[in-house]
């Protein structure tokens, strides 16, 4: 199964539903993501608890938990919320960069 395939048969439905798909493979990538610590974070995105996710993916609660340890360090923060705002962040700061820069006012 390929990456992109992988993503988008596991990732809990509803966190997918925040960004496109090509919006949150931008955050992946710029954030360092890997695919499941992706598919916890849209999960997340989804407001599920870990016990949700963890169903939905496959996995035991306890590594949903360690993937969330493991983003959290990743993004430097200690909440689901500000989590949820570097997400946002990176979102937004790749947005204004694919729009190239701002045209200059000549005064």
């Amino acid at each position: 199964m390929t990456s992109k395939s992988m993503l988008r048969a596991k990732a809990p439905k509803g966190g997918s539903a925040v960004l496109t798909f090509n919006e949150w493979t931008v955050v992946s990538r710029d954030l360092c993501l890997s695919i499941r610590e992706l598919q916890v974070v849209q999960g997340v995105f989804n407001d599920q608890k870990e016990a949700a996710i963890a169903f939905a993916l496959g996995i035991a609660t306890a590594t949903v938990g360690t993937y969330l340890d493991r983003v959290y360090h990743k993004l430097h923060v200690s909440s689901r919320a500000s989590m949820m705002v570097r997400v946002f962040e990176t979102h937004l700061r790749a947005q204004s960069l694919s729009a190239g820069p701002s045209p200059s006012v000549a005064l």
